[in-house]
């Protein structure tokens, strides 16, 4: 779970700065969104050492029933900075 403070305080989508920790995840600042910045620096160490074939992003619904998930294409060969 990378939003664990905003869930507690019963946040869905952000954390306890009010950052949708979706939006970002393109330019994540060390300060102000320390989780998304630290699971990114994760991913470019492990790429240096082999591939990543699936990273996925699974999230709940708000709703009691469905669910959504994002995962990786391949239209870009490495991690970027760019969206």
């Amino acid at each position: 779970m990378l939003n664990p403070d905003g869930v507690i305080q019963g946040n869905h989508r952000t954390d306890l700065n009010g950052n949708d920790m979706n939006r970002k995840w393109s330019d994540p600042s060390p300060w102000l969104h320390p989780i998304m910045y630290a699971v990114r620096n994760l991913v470019t160490m492990i790429q240096e050492d082999r591939k990543i074939d699936v990273f996925c992003d699974i999230h709940g619904h708000f709703q009691p029933v469905g669910g959504f998930m994002y995962c990786c294409t391949y239209d870009r060969p490495t991690l970027s900075t760019q969206p």
